[in-house]
C-alpha cells in the first residue's frame, strides 16, 4: 500500500521535496496525506481539461482564418499568405517567354497554356477543349441552359457573371470607361478601345484582298463584301439586291416617292 501511495503522490505533486514531504506525513497522518493527493489529482485533471480546451480554440481559430481586407476565410494559413498578395500587388511569378507577371503560381500555370496551346479540359457533351477548368465551367452552361446570374431591377438571366454586370449598366447608365483624349464615356472597354482609335489613328484590321485597313472588324467584314460579291440586303418589292443595308434604304425611297436629296 506504501509503495502505491508513493507511485501516486510522485505523478501528482509538483518536486522531489513534496514527494519526500509526502511519503513521511503518510506514515503519520495518513488522512492529511489523503488529503492532499485528492486536491492535486482535481488541479492536475481541471488543468488538462483547461489545455484541451484551449487547444481545441486554437482548432477552431486554425479552421477559420480570415482575411482583415475582405473578410474571405481559409483553412490553411499557406492559403491565406497566398490571397494576400491579391492585395498587396506583389508578383512574384513570372512568365518566361512573355514576361507577364503573376501573383499565384497557379495563375501563372493556366498563362502559359496560351503560349503551349495545351486544352486539358474538355467537354463531354461536344468535346471542345479548354485551357482552363473556370472556362469549361462557363461552356457547360451553354448546355445545361443553366443562367445562375440574375438581374435585381428586370430578372433577367445569364450564364455569365460578366454578362450581367455588363447589362446592369442599361438600368444604372454608368459607363465607367472614359476616354483620355475627348473625356467621352462608355458602358464597355471594347467600345473605348475602338473609339480610341478615331484619335489614333489606328487600322489593325487589314483586307487581305486590297490591304485596305480598317479601324474595326466590323468594317472590314462589311467591305470584305466587295470582293466577295455577297448581297445578302433584298428589296421586298423588286427584289433588287445590294451588299450595303444603306444601300438598300436609299433604293426603298424611290418606291416610297420620298425625296432622295
Amino acid at each position: 500500500m506504501d509503495g502505491e501511495v508513493t507511485a501516486y503522490l510522485i505523478t501528482a505533486v509538483d518536486s522531489w521535496e513534496q514527494h519526500i514531504l509526502l511519503s513521511n506525513m503518510s506514515s503519520y497522518l495518513p488522512e492529511i496525506a489523503d488529503q492532499i493527493i485528492r486536491n492535486k489529482s482535481k488541479a492536475l485533471a481541471n488543468s488538462t481539461c483547461h489545455s484541451n480546451q484551449e487547444k481545441d480554440a486554437t482548432d477552431d481559430q486554425v479552421q477559420r482564418l480570415v482575411c482583415k481586407l475582405c473578410s474571405k476565410d481559409f483553412a490553411l494559413r499557406s492559403d491565406l499568405n497566398k490571397h494576400m498578395k491579391v492585395h498587396s500587388g506583389k508578383k512574384t511569378f513570372e512568365c518566361g517567354i512573355c514576361h507577364k507577371q503573376f501573383t499565384q503560381k497557379q495563375n501563372l500555370q493556366r498563362h502559359t497554356r496560351i503560349h503551349s496551346g495545351e486544352k486539358p479540359f474538355k467537354c463531354e457533351v461536344c468535346e471542345k477543349c479548354f485551357a482552363d477548368g473556370s472556362s469549361l465551367k462557363r461552356h457547360a452552361r451553354i448546355h445545361s441552359g443553366e443562367r445562375p446570374f440574375k438581374c435585381e431591377v428586370c430578372a433577367k438571366q445569364f450564364t455569365l457573371k460578366g454578362h450581367l454586370q455588363l447589362h446592369s449598366r442599361t438600368h444604372s447608365g454608368e459607363k465607367p470607361f472614359k476616354c483620355g483624349v475627348c473625356a467621352k464615356k462608355f458602358t464597355r472597354r471594347a467600345h473605348l478601345q475602338r473609339h480610341s482609335r478615331i484619335h489614333s489613328g489606328d487600322k489593325p484590321f487589314k483586307c487581305e484582298e486590297c490591304e485596305k485597313s480598317f479601324s474595326t472588324g466590323c468594317y472590314l467584314k462589311k467591305h470584305s463584301k466587295v470582293h466577295s460579291g455577297e448581297k445578302p440586303f433584298e428589296c421586298e418589292i423588286c427584289n433588287k439586291q445590294f451588299t450595303f443595308r444603306g444601300g438598300l434604304q436609299y433604293h426603298l425611297k424611290i418606291h416610297s416617292g420620298e425625296n432622295l436629296f
